[in-house]
């Protein structure tokens, strides 16, 4: 049987510790009051194909009463924002309406929110790996230090998981990341 190297079970033991910390108890606590527009601005995509500020029964606009902040009149749009978390948060509303229970609803509605964006810490924490070239030891123990950072803070872990555009925006396009630091790779290679 061959034996684990130390740099790989780093690894998996950061990445495991990120994971646990940030999936477990996502249910709670409920929703915060920015979570909720992204839901109920996704319920109004799934009714209306864009977010639509007034609906049958109520109003769903956060700028008080200037209503002219943030709506495009002529659509009914809210446009006190981008567009994009509302539309990725679709999938989590439907499958939250398969239940009854609240906590099950907000895990169901934070889930997606939170894989983009361990999917965006793992493809920041990839495309810095060219630093060390080629070596793939070290590059494994940055891997695993970037996870146990990033595990470490409270903040970072609580915006990856929450009903917002916050995880979104972590997962960039490698190659952007990549054309960005390309002259830092080559100096300190």
């Amino acid at each position: 049987m061959r034996r684990l190297r130390p740099e790989i079970g780093l690894l998996l033991l950061a990445v495991a510790l990120f994971a646990t910390l940030l999936f477990k108890n996502i249910s709670y606590p409920l929703m915060w009051q920015d979570e909720g527009e992204t839901a109920m601005f996704a319920t109004r995509v799934l009714e209306y194909g864009y977010p639509r500020v007034h609906g049958p029964r109520n109003v769903l606009y956060e700028f008080g009463t200037n209503i002219a902040l943030g709506v495009k009149e002529q659509f009914d749009a809210y446009i006190g924002t981008t567009w994009g978390h509302f539309y990725f948060a679709v999938p989590g509303v439907l499958w939250a309406r398969s239940t009854g229970d609240f906590y099950a609803k907000t895990a169901r509605l934070r889930i997606p929110f939170a894989a983009a964006g361990a999917f965006g810490v793992a493809i920041w924490a990839l495309a810095l790996t060219p630093v060390f070239g080629g070596d793939r030891r070290r590059a494994l123990v940055f891997v695993a230090s970037f996870f146990a950072l990033t595990a470490g803070s409270i903040s970072l872990l609580l915006h990856l998981r929450e009903v917002r555009y916050y995880s979104l925006v972590t997962c960039p396009e490698p190659e952007r990341i990549s054309a960005v630091l390309k002259p830092s790779y080559r100096k300190a290679a």
